[in-house]
C-alpha cells in the first residue's frame, strides 16, 4: 500500500499479512507530509477480510499531519472495517485550511461502514475544522461506525469546529453540507469553539445513534447545525457547552442556509448543560430560526449554569417565528438558573406554538420564575389539548407569559428516573396513582400518536386504561405492549458502533 493513491476503484488488503481477526496494525512512517493521500475520483477501501485493521500515525510523531486526505473533483470515498487513528495537524493543509486530523474529504463525498476514528487531534491555530472527520463540498455517511477521543485543541474562536465531525457545504454553491448516521457514536470528542461532537452546515439525519459526553468551549456541546434536521430513536446524553446549546444548538439562517426545521422523533436528550454564568441558554438544545418539532421524545435532567441568567434548561427558543410542536412528549427535571426550566422563550414571534399530549414536570428556575415555561418579551398562547403541567399549571409563576387555549392539568405525574424501559432510548415511566395516565380523551378510540417513544402501542390495548380517556399524556403509555411491528426484536437491539460490542445504547 503507497501513500499516494490514484486511478483504483477498489483497494483491498491481503488477508496473508493482515488475517482475519488478527492485531493488524498500518503506522505510517513519521516523515513529513506523510499522510495517505486520495486522488482516484470513485474509490472503496475495504478490510471487511480483515478483521481489526488500522491506519495510524506513530503516537510519538514529530511530524504533524492527517491520517488520511482525499481531494476529488466531487467523487466519493467508501471506508469499511478500518480504524483511523493518532492524527495531528498543526498547520494548513494544501486545501488552506486545516481540516480532519483523521480524515479530510474535501470536494469528496465520504461513507465509512464498521469503522472507527479515534484519536486524533485538530491542533491549528488557523482555521480548523474537525479533530476526527472534515468533509467540505461533500457528504457524509457513517454506519455502524464510532467516531470518539478526537479534539479540536489549537483555535479557541469560533473557528475551531467540530471535535469528532465536520461537514460543510461549497460557500457559494451549497454544494454537500449533510451527513446522515445511523446505529453509530460520536462520544468524548471536544472543540474549543463550536459542535463538540458534531458540526453540520447543512442537514443532519441521524438514526438509532447515540452522542455523548462531548464538550464544545462555545456552542453545541454535542451538536452543532443549520440546516433540516431529524433525530430518530437516538440519545443526545452528557454534553457540555460554555454558552448556548449544551445538547444541541440549531443555528439555521447562516451559511446561506434557510431556517432550520429540527424534527425529534422518539428521541432522548438528557442530562446536557451550559456551564457560562452569564448568558447561558439552553441546556439541552437551543434554536435559532427555524422550526421545532418534538414527537413521543424525552427531555430530561438538562440544564443551565448554577447561577446566574441562565435560560431554558431544556429548550431556548430565541424567537418564534416559526411553528414549535410538541405532541406526547415529556420533559421533565430540567433546570435554568434565572428562567424557563422547561422551555424559554426569548422574544414571541408569529410562529404557532401547539402543544398536545405533552407534559412538563419537576422543572426550575429558581431565581425569576418560569420554572416550567417562560417567555422574555411578549407572551404566547398554546394551542392544543390533554397536555399537563405540574407543579404550578397557570396562571403561577411556574408559568409566565404564557396561556393555554385549553387548560392543562395539575396533578403529579410521579415519573420514575429515566431508565430502560424497552425501545432504543431511556424514558421516564409514570407511578401507581400518576396524573398522566388515562388522562387525555382519545379520538375514535385513538391517541394522537399511534405509538409511544417505545413503540408501545397508544392506548393500551390490554384494558388496563379507562374509556372514555384512554390514552397517557408524555412520551410513555404505561402499560402497553409492543407494536406488532417490533415483535422481531427490533426494539431490543442493544449494541451500536463498530467493535465495541458491549456499548449499550442505554448504558
Amino acid at each position: 500500500m503507497t501513500s499516494t493513491i490514484s486511478g483504483i476503484d477498489t483497494i483491498v488488503f491481503d488477508t496473508s499479512v493482515f488475517p482475519p481477526n488478527g492485531a493488524n496494525v498500518i503506522t505510517l512512517a513519521d516523515t513529513p507530509n506523510n499522510q495517505l493521500t486520495i486522488t482516484d475520483t470513485h474509490l472503496i477501501v475495504d478490510a471487511s477480510a480483515n478483521g481489526n485493521l488500522t491506519v495510524q500515525r506513530p503516537t510519538t510523531a514529530t511530524n504533524a499531519f492527517g491520517v488520511l486526505y482525499a481531494i476529488t473533483s466531487y467523487g466519493t470515498l467508501t471506508i469499511d472495517s478500518l480504524t483511523i487513528a493518532n492524527g495531528k495537524l498543526t498547520a494548513s493543509q494544501p486545501s488552506g485550511a486545516a481540516l480532519g486530523a483523521g480524515i479530510a474529504s474535501v470536494y469528496t463525498s465520504l461513507r465509512l461502514d464498521n469503522s472507527v476514528v479515534s484519536g486524533n487531534d485538530n491542533a491549528s491555530a488557523g482555521y480548523a475544522a474537525g479533530g476526527g472527520i472534515a468533509v467540505y463540498a461533500g457528504d457524509l455517511v457513517l454506519n455502524n461506525s464510532t467516531v470518539g477521543g478526537n479534539h479540536v485543541s489549537g483555535n479557541s474562536g469560533i473557528s475551531g469546529m467540530g471535535g469528532g465531525v465536520f461537514v460543510r457545504q461549497k460557500i457559494g454553491t451549497q454544494t454537500g453540507g449533510n451527513a446522515t448516521i445511523a446505529d453509530s457514536r460520536i462520544i468524548d470528542n471536544a472543540a474549543q469553539g463550536n459542535g463538540g461532537g458534531l458540526h453540520v452546515g447543512g442537514g443532519l439525519t441521524l438514526i438509532r445513534s447515540q452522542v455523548s459526553g462531548n464538550t464544545a468551549g462555545k456552542d453545541g456541546g454535542g451538536i452543532k447545525l443549520y440546516g433540516a434536521s431529524t433525530l430518530t430513536d437516538s440519545t443526545i446524553r452528557d454534553n457540555t457547552a460554555t454558552r448556548n446549546g449544551g445538547g444541541i444548538l440549531a443555528a439555521g439562517g447562516y451559511y446561506g442556509a434557510p431556517a432550520a426545521l429540527l424534527t425529534l422523533d422518539a428521541s432522548t436528550v438528557s442530562g446536557n448543560r451550559v456551564t457560562a454564568v452569564s448568558g447561558s441558554r439552553g441546556g439541552g438544545l437551543f434554536t435559532r430560526v427555524g422550526n421545532l418539532s418534538l414527537i413521543n421524545s424525552t427531555l430530561a435532567g438538562n440544564s443551565t449554569a448554577a447561577s446566574g441568567y441562565g435560560y431554558g434548561g431544556a429548550i431556548y427558543v430565541k424567537q418564534n417565528d416559526f411553528p414549535i410542536t410538541l405532541r406526547q412528549t415529556t420533559i421533565a427535571s430540567n433546570t435554568a438558573a434565572h428562567r424557563g426550566g422547561g422551555l424559554m422563550i426569548m422574544s414571541s414571534g408569529a410562529g404557532a406554538v401547539t402543544f398536545d399530549g405533552s407534559l412538563f414536570a419537576n422543572t426550575d428556575a429558581p431565581s425569576n420564575g418560569g420554572g416550567n415555561i417562560g417567555v422574555g418579551i411578549g407572551g404566547i398562547t398554546i394551542e392544543g389539548g390533554g397536555n399537563l403541567v405540574f407543579p404550578g399549571a397557570p396562571p403561577s409563576s411556574d408559568v409566565i407569559n404564557a396561556a393555554f387555549s385549553t387548560a392543562p392539568i395539575n396533578g403529579d405525574p410521579k415519573l420514575a428516573p429515566l431508565a430502560d424501559n424497552g425501545g432504543p432510548t431511556q424514558t421516564m415511566l409514570p407511578g401507581a396513582g400518576s396524573a398522566a395516565v388515562d388522562a387525555m380523551a382519545a379520538t375514535d378510540g385513538r391517541c394522537p400518536l399511534a405509538t409511544d417513544q417505545r413503540g408501545m402501542i397508544r392506548p393500551d390495548p390490554a384494558g388496563a386504561h379507562s374509556s372514555p380517556t384512554p390514552c397517557d399524556i408524555g412520551a410513555v403509555e404505561a402499560g402497553s405492549i409492543s407494536d406488532a411491528i417490533f415483535a422481531d426484536g427490533f426494539d431490543a437491539w442493544r449494541t451500536f458502533g463498530a467493535r465495541d460490542p458491549a456499548a449499550l445504547v442505554k448504558d
